[in-house]
């Protein structure tokens, strides 16, 4: 048994256009943005990967205790009597060694992290991401700094009102 086809012919059914392909991946809702994004934002996303992983914070929390111990050497050291500018000095030397390599482990970890490949998806004008990581690392030897001075103020007046130091307040080389 064998069926023959007739073909049928409506009046009534339009030729339709064939359906766009789609590709089956979900459309994003909203407007797309048209402008780049700004070098404060990415500053603070460099800064934040700087100090928000673990070899970051293991490596600060490190920083910090050696600058603690030098200052708690010099507290007790010949009864803390020693001027402003050595304990700013003391603290600012391991600062100065230890600090430029948090940059270092900044730019270095795009690319052990994969991280490179998203950062520079979303922006990908790499003088724009080297400008952001440079930013980033002189706010965090800035803030480095400050700490540094505050601490050794702190330790200072600490030594002179429970040590009996004298509180002598040099600043800047001389007699």
């Amino acid at each position: 048994m064998s069926t023959v086809e007739t073909p049928t012919t409506s009046a009534a059914a339009p030729s339709a256009a064939p359906a766009p392909r789609t590709s089956g991946l979900p459309r994003l809702s909203g407007s797309r943005p048209d402008r780049p994004v700004p070098l404060s934002t990415l500053v603070r996303v460099e800064w934040r990967k700087q100090v928000d992983t673990r070899a970051g914070f293991w490596f600060m929390l490190t920083i910090g205790l050696v600058v603690a111990a030098v200052m708690v050497i010099l507290f007790f050291v010949e009864k803390g009597n020693h001027s402003s500018a050595d304990y700013f000095s003391a603290t600012s030397l391991p600062l100065g060694i230890l600090v430029p390599i948090v940059g270092i482990l900044a730019a270095t970890s795009e690319w052990s992290q994969r991280t490179g490949l998203t950062t520079f998806a979303l922006e990908p004008r790499r003088g724009r991401v080297i400008a952001a990581k440079t930013l980033a690392a002189v706010v965090t030897a800035l803030l480095a700094i400050v700490v540094a001075l505050a601490l050794g103020a702190l330790v200072h007046g600490l030594a002179v009102g429970l040590r009996g130091a004298p509180g002598r307040r040099r600043w800047l080389a001389g007699p």
